[in-house]
């Protein structure tokens, strides 16, 4: 049984993390299971968000995530975001002593809320695969719930003052926290964090929604790619994921 200090060791040499990634496109993430047609039916209901019962937007975070969208993260000065929201720029300090502190004050908020979605969703998790799943689903319901968010997780916007951990990396740990002691990694596995892969996970349900969404996927058609995409994750690409490539782009 690994304990959950394990997982926090160094970096493995690059041949090794070499041989791991090719492993990975080979043949996936096998300790993952597949989720049968009547666990998905069910955790897919479980994952469902529903939009009312979130915050609305704070009109400082939709300005800031335009400014994203338009300038990408480095191009959202003060100057333009005073100018977003016809406010004079001095009145912006009154919020926040910089600029850092400003964009991370105003997507803070959202974020969180994001991470709590995804805390109360995998609570409700029998397994780690139902954990990946769940975290995958809900994250693209969420995403298409709340556009915006899409482009602060695809920038990286958000770090903590101290030490650079996004918040997400938090929410991560403590999703995984209470499963790490009841799966036993295989040795071949071992090559990368599972927040990496959860980081990836991530990834995914962000690239699907921002890309699909300029494609003019439907609603429909987003939510039927999580099961091709968990299929990736746990089979590899190779196996589950290039079949569908021109799909991806031409749905």
């Amino acid at each position: 049984m690994q304990n959950q200090t394990e997982y926090k060791t160094k970096l493995p040499d690059p041949d090794t993390f070499a041989d791991g990634v090719r492993n990975w496109l080979q043949n996936g993430w096998q300790f993952l299971q597949k989720i049968d047609n009547k666990s998905q039916e069910k955790l897919d209901t479980m994952c469902l968000i529903d939009n009312a019962n979130l915050r609305q937007e704070s009109r400082f975070f939709v300005a800031v995530t335009r400014l994203i969208q338009l300038y990408g993260l480095p191009g959202v000065t003060v100057d333009r975001l005073a100018d977003e929201l016809h406010m004079a720029k001095s009145s912006l300090y009154n919020y926040s002593k910089n600029k850092q502190q400003l964009i991370h004050s105003v997507i803070k908020e959202e974020v969180e809320q994001f991470a709590f979605c995804l805390r109360e969703k995998v609570s409700c998790a029998q397994s780690f695969s139902e954990c990946v799943y769940i975290m995958l689903r809900t994250s693209v319901s969420y995403l298409i719930a709340r556009p915006n968010v899409s482009y602060v997780l695809a920038w990286g916007a958000l770090f903590n003052a101290k030490k650079g951990e996004t918040v997400r990396d938090r929410a991560i740990a403590d999703i995984l926290r209470p499963f790490l002691l009841d799966i036993s990694i295989p040795q071949q596995y071992q090559w990368m964090k599972l927040s990496a892969l959860t980081r990836f996970v991530e990834l995914l349900a962000t690239s699907l929604v921002i890309h699909g969404t300029k494609q003019g996927f439907s609603t429909e058609q987003l939510i039927s790619w999580v099961p091709v995409l968990y299929e990736c994750i746990r089979a590899g690409p190779q196996k589950a994921g290039l079949q569908y490539s021109n799909n991806w782009f031409h749905e």
